[in-house]
């Protein structure tokens, strides 16, 4: 595997490190646990070997301050050793923001002796070796790990520590212009989302469509004019009559020929067919009732960005299947998360089952087309409705009774299609901007890459650079 100098050495990494432990947390948890010492779990590093400290725990001072093992220390590797990111690695640098810290049992720390540069370890397990020794000492299904084993079962190219200080010299000077284009190249990301948004905006404010208004103005009849027409229907459940817009809404300047409706008027006036939440309950399929085959099992995680992955949802079958009663989607429908990540949207292109973090709404595709209200429910005249209602406990969620006050912009069908055409062809382009950049940001890990595999062949790649 490795073609080293001579005066390098390949070591077992038990041999080279002090400690090589977990941590813990106190019995019960620490959910409930508002202030103390930080604990860090799995979720806390980040893939590019940093950290992220916005949804910090604690643990209580008296537990931290009896424990012994898993105190962080400036200069410790830590590593997830359970679960879906098992590797994932992360150094603890000098402007770590917290003076006392603490990891939990689903992280190693790793401290290695004062003979072994910290950095140069940290680089070697973030290097596609270090995490094949990973995925080779990998015990158990998607929920396992790695144990204590791991540290006698990975061997460290290690050169003496003058050249390991050089090594490290290199690999940050290289990272450090590496990490520039990708900053840049992760704000454009970031100013393409902001231009989507934009272009939604001037969508439902009718600033796509004010030529082709001007153009077919005599073709054109206001959309009061078939929302008046149309007889009310009977819904299945208790939805409300909201009709009035309140003054937080008016701001939001429309075309005199449209008007603003409220999902539960859509209703009434069978504009939108139905809208209801996903399965919940007592008939909730248990994790043992999943399989490969059968209806997908469709969680908030899965909408994004106007579609709905199939690939990566649980199945349903059998009994469990029959079981549910309410949640079922059909292509066509729009889904909008309500709980957790709310204001997701995508579209349905085969039967599924929703869970209860998404609602589905179902349109009368004569009356106004699903790619139009999709929009619509992504644009900012919504998600700033969704923002303002949200409840905000444990995880944001925006129940089906708020949704029902929910205004959406409205206009006639021959203008919902020439809009989301204006939509389309505009976020076209971002599009194809967006995968250019994600195919320069793939290629700049594959350099990263590419540069800490100095064990290869003894740093040679490093001193060459």
């Amino acid at each position: 595997m490795y073609n080293l100098p001579s005066v390098w050495c390949l070591m077992k990494l038990a041999n080279i490190v002090e400690k090589f432990e977990s941590g813990g947390r106190p019995k019960g948890g620490v959910r409930h646990i508002e202030s103390g010492i930080p604990s860090l779990g799995g979720e806390h590093l980040t893939n590019d070997g940093k950290f992220d400290f916005s949804k910090i725990k604690y643990i209580p001072i008296d537990f931290f301050y009896n424990m012994s093992k898993g105190i962080i220390k400036r200069g410790d590797i830590l590593i997830v050793k359970d679960g879906a990111t098992t590797g994932k690695v992360s150094y603890v640098r000098d402007n770590f923001p917290f003076k006392e810290a603490a990891i939990n049992e689903h992280i190693f720390l790793v401290r290695p002796f004062r003979e072994v540069n910290k950095l140069y370890l940290f680089y070697f397990l973030y290097s596609s070796y270090g995490q094949n020794y990973v995925k080779a000492n990998f015990k158990g299904t998607a929920q396992g790990g790695i144990n204590l084993s791991f540290a006698e079962n990975t061997s460290v190219p290690l050169p003496p520590l003058p050249e390991q200080h050089k090594i490290v010299e290199k690999i940050e000077e290289l990272f450090t212009k590496l990490d520039a284009g990708v900053y840049a190249l992760k704000k454009i990301k970031e100013q393409i989302k902001q231009y989507r948004q934009s272009v939604l905006k001037s969508a439902f404010e009718g600033k796509l469509t004010e030529r082709w208004r001007e153009e077919n103005k005599d073709k054109l009849e206001p959309a009061s004019a078939l929302l008046n027409n149309l007889e009310e229907v009977k819904v299945r459940r208790n939805v409300p009559k909201v009709t009035a817009v309140s003054d937080d809404y008016q701001k939001w300047s429309i075309p005199k020929m449209w008007n603003l409706i409220s999902v539960a008027e859509s209703l009434r006036k069978g504009v939108l067919e139905d809208v209801k939440d996903g399965n919940h309950g007592s008939n909730h399929p248990k994790k043992n009732e999943f399989s490969r085959e059968g209806l997908p099992f469709i969680t908030s995680n899965l909408v994004e960005d106007f579609k709905v992955d199939y690939r990566a949802a649980p199945k349903i079958k059998g009994k469990p299947l029959e079981r549910i009663k309410v949640g079922f989607s059909y292509p066509g429908d729009v889904i909008l998360t309500h709980k957790g990540s709310v204001g997701r949207v995508g579209i349905c292109e085969k039967d599924c089952v929703l869970t209860p973090q998404t609602t589905y709404y179902r349109c009368n595709k004569n009356i106004i087309k699903n790619r139009y209200l999709a929009y619509a429910l992504a644009s900012p005249i919504i998600q700033f409705q969704l923002s303002g209602v949200k409840s905000q406990t444990t995880r944001d969620f925006v129940s089906i009774s708020k949704q029902y006050y929910l205004f959406f912009p409205f206009c006639l069908f021959p203008e919902q299609q020439k809009i989301v055409e204006e939509i389309e062809k505009r976020f076209s382009v971002a599009d194809e901007v967006e995968q250019t950049v994600n195919k320069s940001l793939e290629q700049a890990e594959k350099l990263r890459q590419s540069i800490l595999n100095l064990q290869k062949n003894g740093g040679n790649n490093i001193r060459n650079s």
